[in-house]
């Protein structure tokens, strides 16, 4: 037909079956965590000492959720989505 064999196969990058199990697409997660923690760096262009500190605090709030995960206690609840 004259087109172009596709660089990446559709069972690669099609969510369609995902989605239809009721289950997250693979990457919903990521980006949530991404954007997230942008907004918590808050810097477009960090130094990389800001950044250092930054991703410290983001590692010992991530230990802390776990070590609280482990106790038995609940996660923190996620915002209600509308």
């Amino acid at each position: 037909t004259g087109r172009k064999k596709p660089l990446f196969t559709i069972e690669l990058w099609n969510v369609y079956d995902r989605i239809v199990a009721n289950l997250p697409r693979s990457d919903n997660s990521i980006e949530g965590w991404h954007n997230a923690f942008a907004k918590r760096v808050a810097i477009v262009h960090p130094s990389v000492s800001k950044l250092a500190e930054k991703v410290r605090r983001e590692q010992s709030k991530f230990e802390l959720d776990i070590a609280q995960i482990r106790q038995g206690q609940e996660p923190k609840p996620k915002k209600l989505k509308y």
